[in-house]
């Protein structure tokens, strides 16, 4: 095993993995990319906010894990307003009234995500 015992991120998994894992001895912390939300149903255009919260190492994770297969919706938007390079909201449509910021933070993440690839680490995408 190259590393005994890495720097696992657990991102949008049940907060027992991570917890499991410290017990075993493994470097491990929780994060998420987000939770999706109800928007206004039948709304045209919302603004979509950003709930996630990224691990004060993430950048340097050996591993990690993403749980994207989760039936999880929060009945409000949290965090804060999420804009673009330029300043502005970032506005999506939800005309069925739910709003996953997950696959924009990730997108965000990215250059993250590349670094942890770039030197040796590994990502592990539950769906």
């Amino acid at each position: 095993m190259r590393f005994p015992k890495p720097l696992i991120s657990a991102m949008n998994t049940d907060p027992a993995v991570v917890h499991r894992l410290q017990e075993a001895g493994y470097n491990a912390e929780e994060g998420t990319f987000g939770i999706p939300y109800r928007g206004q149903e039948g709304s045209k255009i919302q603004t979509m906010w950003d709930n996630s919260y990224l691990p004060n190492h993430f950048r340097e994770s050996d591993i990690v894990i993403i749980d994207l297969a989760t039936d999880q919706t929060s009945p409000t938007p949290s965090g804060q307003k999420l804009v673009d390079k330029n300043g502005d909201f970032i506005n999506v449509s939800a005309p069925l009234g739910i709003i996953d910021p997950r696959p924009f933070i990730m997108f965000r993440a990215k250059d993250s995500l590349d670094r942890i690839l770039n030197h040796g680490g590994n990502i592990h995408n539950l769906c």
